[in-house]
């Protein structure tokens, strides 16, 4: 192992996991975009039924966040500047506790935090979003929908660890 990493450092684990996140978010998004279009392309010319950005479950989150606290419903508009905030909120913090975890249980780096990935996506996308009435069930979605799903939450994890491995060597 690394000489970097015999000294474990909560602080630096989770600076690292943080850079992680923000950067594995993006990335996620760029990933996204690619699908979509790489999808459209080959669909019979017709674009696919897109959902509505203010209607996303980021949005979704933000709007009872700000209904819940502010008692104030957001409207389209906000819904649709907000829901990247929560995403990237959402993907920083996960990443945080990704690196600071990991200083501690090395396991939790194993192939690259692809099992992280895979789990945040069965506990956020699968469970927690239809619990909280976020999104529809998983039976409700075609299997595409899922393998988008996982698959961009697999390009979020590996690169939140590749940042934070970058990052842990920095620190």
């Amino acid at each position: 192992m690394p000489e970097m990493w015999e000294q474990r450092s909560v602080w630096k684990g989770l600076v690292s996991g943080l850079v992680g996140g923000f950067v594995g978010s993006w990335t996620m998004n760029e990933f996204q975009k690619g699908w979509d279009k790489a999808a459209n392309a080959m669909s019979d010319g017709k674009p696919k039924k897109k959902v509505e950005p203010a209607e996303n479950p980021t949005a979704k989150t933000a709007h009872a966040i700000t209904k819940k606290l502010l008692d104030k419903p957001l409207t389209q508009e906000q819904k649709r500047k907000a829901g990247p905030i929560v995403h990237y909120a959402f993907g920083t913090l996960l990443g945080g506790l990704y690196g600071a975890t990991s200083e501690f249980v090395p396991k939790f780096r194993t192939a690259g935090g692809v099992p992280y990935g895979a789990a945040v996506f069965a506990a956020a996308d699968e469970v927690a979003l239809p619990a909280l009435k976020l999104a529809k069930w998983a039976p409700e979605y075609p299997v595409s929908r899922h393998m988008y799903g996982l698959s961009s939450h697999l390009v979020w994890s590996t690169t939140t660890e590749a940042v934070r491995r970058l990052m842990r060597w920095a620190l």
